[in-house]
């Protein structure tokens, strides 16, 4: 089947036969119910064909991992249609593996797959993203970035350097994505507490610097001097919002320097205006360090090892003062 790909360590099974629980040791926790290099993960991605380089760094580490592990993997790409990504658990069930990762691309949408696959006996993690309540009785473990503690690091950066009072506009992810909804309420929950906070708009950006641009670019033109701070979902995103109000500035519509940015999910760009204090803050979450943070959490699951329900990825806030301290993200 054309979304179908399976990862096998071929060639390499008298050396991971020793050497896979070898590797694993450190961080494995326990002993393996099944040895390492004989297990079977299932992994239902939530797509990289449009090339977004987060997705696509994420499972270029899992392939990497799981060949240093003898792990087999099977993926199906669900090519980012939530209403597909439902319909192939079938596909990942039939392999019968000992885990399945689910990414999921709607929180409520993605449940009735959870259940045939939990129904089937099979351990769910999902990852990145995380699920609707009616679905987390299905799933074992959590495992990936704490978006409701990213947003909350990015809105309280963002509310510090307009120093507590003023007016935002917040150009969010796609509503119904978990972690887009999880940032933007925890912005929410942040300016709640300031009185003197404001939000003007909320619009879905969908993670793209031309969407991010030109929905700013309408926000100049309805709120003007009024906008203090723009809060964004992700890097790509508040790039595209710090170019409107960079060539507003020029235009003589904005004063330079005065609108602040902070998103909870630095990319390169947001990165590099961080570093040069054209930005407030970002927050760190580099693919490669959540692929093998949640991998790790997936062999686990899939060896019979105990894990927390909730496995959050560390993710340190990044401001003009420390950036150079951390690595650029490759995105």
């Amino acid at each position: 089947m054309r979304t179908l790909m399976k990862l096998a360590a071929l060639g390499l099974a008298a050396v991971l036969t020793t050497a896979g629980p070898a590797l694993a040791q450190d961080w494995l926790g326990g002993t393996p119910k099944k040895p390492i290099n004989e297990l079977k993960v299932g992994f239902s991605f939530r797509g990289g064909a449009g090339g977004n380089l987060y997705v696509l760094q994420y499972v270029d580490k899992v392939r990497e991992m799981a060949k240093e592990l003898g792990v087999e993997v099977v993926m199906v790409d669900a090519e980012d249609d939530p209403g597909r990504q439902t319909q192939q658990m079938p596909e990942l069930i039939a392999q019968q593996p000992d885990v399945i990762v689910v990414w999921a691309l709607n929180a409520a949408g993605i449940v009735p797959a959870l259940k045939q696959a939990h129904d089937a006996g099979i351990p769910i993690v999902t990852i990145v993203a995380d699920v609707d309540e009616s679905g987390k009785q299905y799933v074992t473990a959590h495992a990936g970035p704490n978006d409701t503690l990213q947003g909350k690091q990015a809105a309280r950066a963002l509310i510090e350097a307009m120093g507590g009072k003023g007016n935002v506009v917040a150009l969010r992810g796609p509503t119904g994505f978990g972690p887009a909804d999880q940032r933007h309420q925890a912005f929410l929950d942040v300016a709640a507490e300031y009185p003197d906070i404001k939000l003007l708009d909320a619009q879905d950006s969908n993670w793209s610097v031309d969407k991010g641009q030109s929905l700013m670019e309408n926000f100049i033109t309805r709120f003007g001097h009024d906008i203090d701070g723009v809060i964004s979902s992700d890097g790509y995103t508040g790039t595209g919002g710090y170019l409107a109000v960079e060539a507003a500035v020029k235009a003589g519509q904005i004063e330079e320097g005065h609108i602040k940015f902070a998103d909870p999910n630095a990319v390169g760009t947001s990165y590099d205006l961080v570093a040069a204090g054209k930005y407030s803050a970002g927050v760190l979450q580099l693919p490669q360090s959540d692929a093998e943070f949640s991998f790790r959490i997936a062999i686990k699951v899939a060896a019979g090892i105990p894990v927390d329900r909730y496995n959050y990825l560390p993710t340190p806030v990044i401001t003009p003062e420390n950036a150079t301290e951390y690595p650029r993200p490759e995105l």
